[in-house]
């Protein structure tokens, strides 16, 4: 969040919450208190490293950690008290999410992480959170999420958490049998939730089908897409809507993946299976895929996009991966972040609202890896 911005915002009577409407500043202070996110700014680093480093949370390098503290304690940081939010004003909400969706810089779910943090932050509540190792195994495919948790995070436990936020892909069956969370509020975000929770996703499918027409509407017809199906909710979403596109326009689809199945580890230029008959695009079902199918066609001397056309999912930049800015779809991950923490802070309150999952609509970023093409005359697979 760069420059002076108008945006709701959450503010607190007597520890409840309502909402108010103000301009922020990114770097304004409440009063002179000195906050986690003033410490963020001047180590350089997300507020989220920050709380992690302050509350001796795994994640943090020793050294990184002794930085964070030392600039904390020049500025005059004072930690709350035991049980408190920062401004001792508002709640606690724990974030659950599975290990292997966290840390490969700067995939989705570190952005959301730190966009939740900034959410909370600014609620004046305080956020921690536990992991979930491993995932779904060929050898233990129905192991309970209760089994596979760990907690890493020193200091982080779900017990006395006000709410509870369920990032990405998970057993949500399971979490009944995790202690003191089948009454306590809770919100989904970016997965399928049991009947009768509240989530937040983003719309994968039109999405992907908003993006598959805009490469027929350029005059692809081999369009492939670059996905392993079941490997996340998202990205058969995803695959579904490129294949609505697809059937509409009489044409064969196509899949290749792109990840094991069951670790979700992406492959890498030298694994990636490109079919003997070469599309003339590929959908990527992420901006990751993207750059490293691009990757794997340059070294076979195929060219993006004087040869083949590519397209990603997220418009997320890789620095350092790709020096292609693909065209790809844009998800409104601020809009889900602030989402969930206004309806996950109403139902701690016990405001009476139906639930429902809330589908947050993006939009396609134009890149330079799309080229247009005459219009192919081959038939299609589907018939009318």
């Amino acid at each position: 969040m760069i420059g002076r911005q108008w945006r709701p915002e959450y503010g607190f009577n007597s520890g409840r919450c309502f909402l108010l409407h103000h301009h922020i500043d990114p770097g304004e202070k409440m009063g002179n208190k000195i906050r986690m996110k003033d410490i963020a700014q001047q180590a350089g680093v997300s507020t989220v490293t920050v709380s992690k480093a302050l509350a001796g949370m795994h994640g943090v390098s020793e050294r990184k950690r002794r930085e964070i503290m030392t600039i904390a304690e020049e500025m005059g940081y004072i930690p709350p008290e035991k049980g408190q939010a920062e401004d001792a004003l508002g709640y606690r909400i724990h974030v659950i999410m599975e290990e292997r969706f966290y840390g490969q810089t700067p995939m989705l779910y570190d952005h959301m992480m730190e966009l939740l943090s900034d959410e909370v932050f600014r609620a004046g509540c305080r956020i921690t959170s536990d992991f979930v190792t491993g995932g779904i195994t060929p050898d233990l495919p129905d192991l309970a999420l209760s089994q596979r948790l760990v907690r890493p995070w020193q200091g982080s436990s779900m017990n006395g958490a006000d709410g509870l936020i369920i990032l990405g892909e998970l057993d949500p069956e399971s979490l009944v049998n995790l202690p003191g969370t089948s009454e306590k509020p809770s919100i989904f975000i970016d997965s399928n939730p049991p009947m009768g929770n509240d989530c937040v996703i983003s719309d994968s499918f039109h999405g992907a089908y908003q993006l598959t027409n805009y490469l027929l509407d350029r005059g692809h017809a081999k369009i492939a897409f670059v996905g392993t199906l079941l490997a996340a909710g998202c990205i058969t979403e995803r695959y579904l809507g490129y294949t609505r596109a697809m059937m509409e326009h009489n044409l064969k689809a196509w899949q290749i993946d792109d990840r094991d199945l069951y670790t979700g580890t992406l492959r890498d230029d030298t694994s990636l299976r490109i079919p003997e008959e070469m599309p003339d695009a590929f959908f990527c079902n992420s901006d990751r895929t993207a750059a490293i199918l691009f990757e794997k066609l340059r070294k076979m001397e195929i060219h993006c996009p004087e040869d083949v056309s590519i397209v990603g999912f997220d418009n997320i930049p890789y620095p350092n991966i790709s020096p292609k800015r693909f065209t790809t779809y844009e998800i409104d991950q601020q809009k889900m972040a602030y989402e969930a923490i206004r309806i996950l802070l109403r139902r701690i309150r016990g405001d009476p609202f139906r639930r429902r999952i809330h589908i947050i609509s993006g939009r396609i970023v134009e890149g330079e890896s799309v080229r247009t093409k005459a219009h192919s005359s081959e038939p299609g697979i589907y018939g009318r």
